[in-house]
């Protein structure tokens, strides 16, 4: 079984009166695309499988001085089925240990 979730998104600041010289920038922790995969065998008495979710890069801030990383975690399960009502599963979460930055406080950005 194999399922998955894409949103694409093509964003610019349109307007902004307090601070026009960011019209045409990309708003702040939005990232273009965020996904998520999963990956499901099932067999005679359970399942095994894989979850990929993660989202491509994005700025920290409405200026894009600051630039989040894109990343993608994995998460894993097994469960196998001990009896009609009484399942057994083990899950592990973010297998890499990968760090995913979502956003930053605002601050200014010096060159």
């Amino acid at each position: 079984d194999f399922r998955g979730n894409f949103t694409w998104t093509d964003s610019e600041i349109a307007k902004d009166a307090l601070s026009p010289e960011l019209v045409g920038n990309t708003p702040r922790r939005q990232a273009d695309l965020i996904y998520s995969l999963i990956a499901t065998y099932n067999f005679d008495n359970g399942s095994a499988g894989l979850s990929f979710i993660g989202k491509t890069d994005s700025y920290a801030l409405d200026s894009n001085d600051l630039e989040c990383d894109g990343y993608t975690h994995v998460y894993g399960f097994v469960s196998y089925n001990l009896s009609e009502n009484f399942s057994l599963s083990l899950n592990r979460n973010n297998l890499f240990d990968t760090v995913g930055s979502t956003e930053a406080e605002e601050r200014s950005v010096r060159d």
